[in-house]
């Protein structure tokens, strides 16, 4: 797969993760088995956020034509999605988070391998 449609492809799940966050924060920590209170909330409001950063990332790097650039992007994503996936299972092993999580741990693991692919992988 290029690079290009990668990064395009995880911007595109990243704006799903962030309007998700930042609008149903409550909905998708109970979707988890996750108290909802305030601080909670604003917590995942805040990661909402920082998913929106991947996704403008992810979505405006589809039409870049520097190797460079893409690498750039690629390991950003890599370290983004590889980050998440560690901390997810962390809260799976240590917290009281319900079996849906490990749908989020998949998605994440796929990325990670995905952009690791597109980063250490011999070019042509």
């Amino acid at each position: 797969m290029k690079t290009n449609n990668l990064l395009f492809i995880a911007g595109i799940s990243s704006t799903m993760y962030a309007l998700t966050l930042l609008f149903f924060p409550q909905q998708f920590l109970e979707l988890h088995g996750v108290s909802t209170d305030a601080n909670g909330i604003l917590f995942a409001r805040s990661n909402g956020s920082l998913a929106f950063g991947y996704a403008l990332l992810g979505i405006f790097s589809r039409k870049v034509q520097s190797t460079e650039a893409l690498r750039l992007a690629s390991i950003a994503n890599f370290g983004g999605w590889t980050a998440t996936f560690f901390v997810m299972l962390i809260a799976k092993t240590t917290l009281q988070f319900n079996s849906f999580i490990w749908a989020d741990l998949a998605f994440c693991l796929i990325f990670s391998i995905a952009f690791s692919a597109a980063i250490f992988s011999p070019k042509k």
